[in-house]
């Protein structure tokens, strides 16, 4: 029997009969990018995202721009929002393994702190200047105010890659500032993720200006912030000798004896 329409053949892959036939278990086709035609929708869903807001594509939008059927897509999705959210999950893991692999501590940069900052910098500020990959992130936001599952894996990504400066860091840091570098990482998270948002063109990811804005953001939280106060032991000598200094230069004025007052007698 010829299948006519894809709705058909979704009703028919899902029948009870035929899950019964395969030993109690539905035949699903691959849903990873292993799958030719699931790499090519994932192409695609990347490319539309990059111009255009989700709300203003459709199934049959999706699936003509990756060369398959609607009825090819369902057969992998069940919905539009199940794409996106396949979509967003494997944007980020890829995204979250090339940082792993660019910021890795065996390929530490021996140079000084500063230096060190503008190319951890310069690395993210180019990865959120990808159009594909500042879709994505519009959608994952978008899609995460009406569910914080959406977002998820961005928020990952986000902690994963903010590890990663500390390693690389560790000859210029000072014990407890691995904290301030979790607070600079965040700033910056925050600044491209703005720019991303607003479509920002004066301070754009990936641009020079961009670069030099992020580096000083990270060096002045990273460094200048929270410096080490002095140890209490410390602390308690230099009060006691400011002390000391006070005893000794003392006014003798304070120490001299009290005038006698003349009573006058009448």
């Amino acid at each position: 029997m010829v299948v006519r329409n894809a709705s058909a053949l979704e009703k028919r892959l899902r029948s009870p009969l035929r899950a019964r036939r395969n030993g109690g278990r539905r035949k699903r086709n691959k849903t990873g990018l292993e799958d030719g035609k699931t790499f090519k929708l994932y192409c695609a869903g990347c490319a539309l995202l990059s111009e255009r807001d989700f709300d203003d594509m459709s199934v049959s939008r999706f699936a003509k721009a990756g060369g398959c059927s609607v009825g090819a897509f369902y057969g992998r999705f069940s919905d539009k929002k199940a794409f996106l959210d396949f979509l967003i999950r494997e944007t980020f893991r890829q995204a979250e393994r090339r940082a792993e692999h660019a910021l890795s501590e065996n390929a530490a940069l021996k140079t000084s702190f500063e230096k060190s900052m503008r190319k951890i910098a310069e690395y993210i500020s180019a990865k959120f200047a990808e159009e594909e990959f500042a879709g994505v992130i519009r959608a994952a936001i978008k899609l995460g105010f009406s569910d914080p599952k959406s977002r998820a894996p961005f928020d990952e990504y986000r902690e994963a890659v903010t590890e990663r400066p500390i390693g690389i860091l560790a000859p210029h840091l000072r014990r407890g500032s691995e904290t301030r570098v979790r607070e600079a990482m965040q700033a910056v998270f925050g600044i491209l993720t703005d720019a991303v948002i607003s479509r920002s063109v004066q301070l754009a990811p990936g641009t020079g200006c961009m670069t030099e804005a992020l580096s000083s953001v990270i060096v002045e939280i990273a460094r200048r912030r929270g410096k080490p106060s002095p140890k209490p032991e410390k602390r308690g000598r230099q009060n006691k000798e400011k002390s000391d200094k006070v005893d000794i230069a003392a006014p003798k004025s304070s120490q001299k004896k009290p005038r006698r007052r003349k009573i006058a007698v009448i």
